[in-house]
């Protein structure tokens, strides 16, 4: 059984003379899970898992003393079952099993108020989804160089309205060329009933899940990989690989669309749909024997949207297109024996800045309720068009950091094991940029999680 409870937020206040504002981000996680292993005979393994997850988030800015105030709240709650089956035969491993899912959302609510009187906008009531997902998984040895993985997953999905199947095919095959290389090529086709709706705006990243609904389909797509593996000795192994994946009915706010809406709006009212594209390719070298273990990766990787009547009908960058990601994580043992291990491990992660929005063009517009009584500034600022010729048309700067831990672990009597960790993230205290806020004529930007250190104990029975 497993049970873990996170909750965070973030704070910001801002004051200029007559000017104050105070600006509130709260996310929170919570999950629990059952799972039960059995076997049920020599060849025939069962795991099945109950579980239960939550996240939601809260965030509100208020000006001048609740003189106006807008309140955005979202969460999502998932009901789950699944089980799994493995079973040996001769030469073929036979791997089936379900996964039954209940969810609630809760996509957006937003509500603006002032001392005379309050307003709420699309107050959207709680929808609710469910899918039952079979699948099974045929792994084949034809001989001593060639292995199949035939299998079919099947998907039934109910939005509330009505009921939809989906075929999934995959394949894989893996091909030993000798006895220190191989080749695997696979396709998948994959369904996606839940959508990720996300703000690219110079704010707070506020994502929305949301779900597939009669009026907007589940997301569709077809994944073609490749990868070469390669073992040196010394115990270093090299592997390489590259992806191709079309996208179909990914969802995009629509051009000019406020954030701002009528109680009438749903979300799905504010989107278009449109198509993705993903593709690139990723290295890995890894060393695992020797007193220093650890691996070296780098991937290449594009992910594009392309929606009509978004930047001519031609692709953009989606909000999480990283052209470049490097990882190294290097460890190196102080100490190895039966009874203790003690390590040291530095990681280090660069990769390129999230694609975010930045206007070009600024115009006021006609103020909404709860806003008459602000002054010029907070009108301008918070009652505005802003223009731009493609979503996500500004990269932030490179993000990276350097962590550094050291580990201890004894083992004890009668089975028990004590461990003691002792970590510092982003040694160099890098401020990457979380969101920018605009001020006046400019932005300032600001950054989370810098130099963190930290000290964890567990003890296992």
């Amino acid at each position: 059984m497993l049970a873990y409870q996170g909750k965070d937020g973030y704070y910001d206040s801002y004051k200029d003379g007559t000017h104050g504002s105070q600006y509130k981000f709260q996310w929170e996680n919570y999950t629990t899970l059952l799972r039960w292993n059995y076997m049920v005979s020599p060849s025939l393994f069962v795991n099945t898992s109950v579980y239960y997850s939550l996240f939601r988030f809260d965030e509100s800015t208020e000006v001048n003393d609740s003189a106006y105030k807008e309140t955005t709240r979202s969460g999502l709650a998932d009901y789950s079952i699944k089980g799994d089956f493995d079973l040996s035969l001769n030469k073929r491993t036979l791997k089936f099993g379900y996964h039954f899912s209940s969810q609630n959302f809760n996509p957006e609510l937003v509500a603006f108020g002032n001392e005379i009187k309050d307003t709420s906008f699309n107050a959207s009531s709680i929808e609710k989804v469910a899918s039952l997902a079979v699948y099974i998984e045929d792994e084949w040895k034809l001989n001593q160089n060639w292995t199949l993985k035939p299998g079919l997953r099947t998907l039934y999905y109910y939005n509330g309205i009505e009921g939809i199947f989906f075929l999934e095919p995959k394949f894989s095959t893996v091909y030993i060329l000798n006895t220190s290389s191989s080749m695997k090529f696979s396709f998948q086709r994959m369904t996606q009933p839940i959508h990720l709706l996300t703000n690219t705006a110079l704010n707070m990243p506020t994502d929305l899940w949301v779900p597939a609904t009669h009026q907007i389909k589940p997301a569709t797509a077809w994944q073609f990989d490749i990868e070469y593996a390669k073992k040196f000795s010394g115990a270093y192994s090299l592997t390489w690989d590259a992806y191709y994946k079309p996208i179909r009915n990914v969802i995009q706010y629509k051009q000019g669309v406020s954030y701002i809406k009528n109680a009438s709006d749903a979300w799905y009212d504010l989107v278009d749909v449109g198509d993705g594209l993903n593709y690139g390719t990723e290295i890995m070298l890894e060393k695992t024997e020797g007193k220093i273990t650890g691996w070296v990766n780098y991937t290449l990787a594009w992910a594009l949207r392309k929606v009509e009547g978004i930047n001519n009908g031609e692709y953009f960058p989606f909000k999480y297109d990283r052209r470049h990601d490097i990882n190294v994580l290097l460890k190196y043992n102080v100490k190895e024996t039966e009874q203790v291990q003690r390590y040291i491990s530095v990681a280090f992660k660069l990769a390129t800045g999230n694609a975010i929005t930045v206007p070009v063009e600024s115009f006021e517009g006609a103020s909404l309720p709860g806003m008459n009584n602000l002054d010029q500034y907070f009108r301008v600022n918070f009652n505005s068009y802003e223009s731009f010729p493609h979503p996500n048309n500004y990269r932030m700067p490179t993000f990276h950091h350097l962590d550094l831990a050291y580990s201890t672990t004894k083992k004890l009597s009668r089975g028990r094991e004590r461990s003691w960790k002792f970590s510092v993230y982003n040694i160099y205290n890098r401020l990457n940029p979380y969101y920018y806020v605009k001020r006046y004529n400019g932005y300032y930007q600001v950054s989370l999680l810098p130099i963190i250190p930290s000290v964890s104990f567990s003890y296992n029975w």
